[in-house]
């Protein structure tokens, strides 16, 4: 089995984040593989039986709340029509402003992996944080325990697969 962690990281927040659900991740019985969104390989989103996409949510220079980051709206664009099929992802975002209105880019990632088959394995982790300062424990815990459950998910569709 492999899983493909994408994610578009610009800000401390974020990477940290990605990190985390990495570490946690990080399992025997699979493969784990973590890029960028502009580094990610149609050949590796094709062999994996999981993708988790994550980014920050944007906020435009008119105060719109733009979908996604450019860079991860590009990514789930070129993804071909279907390549979900039998496939499963999970999404996480990070925001700074609890004023933002519309839907988390963790929201609308899931959305777009659902139109391209992907069934959605586990709730989406976004979490509000703080710019430019250092994640709050209560942060730092939601991130871990998004992972457990992911991972535990992960493990569900190892071991359900038919052999």
């Amino acid at each position: 089995m492999r899983v493909l962690l994408a994610f578009d990281a610009v800000d401390d927040a974020t990477k940290r984040i990605v990190r985390i659900i990495t570490g946690i991740l990080k399992d025997t019985r699979w493969r784990l593989d973590s890029y960028d969104v502009s580094e990610a390989e149609m050949a590796d989103i094709e062999t994996s039986d999981v993708l988790v996409a994550g980014c920050s949510t944007e906020v435009a220079v008119r105060e719109e709340v733009l979908p996604t980051s450019p860079p991860m709206a590009d990514f789930l664009a070129e993804l071909p029509p279907g390549v979900g099929e039998g496939r499963h992802a999970a999404a996480f975002d990070t925001r700074f402003d609890y004023h933002i209105e519309g839907r988390s880019a963790a929201a609308s990632i899931e959305i777009e992996l659902s139109k391209l088959g992907y069934r959605i394995i586990h709730p989406a982790l976004s979490l509000l944080v703080e710019r430019d300062k250092p994640l709050k424990v209560v942060h730092v815990k939601r991130a871990q325990n998004f992972a457990r459950g992911l991972k535990g998910k992960i493990a569900g569709v190892l071991f359900s697969k038919p052999v």
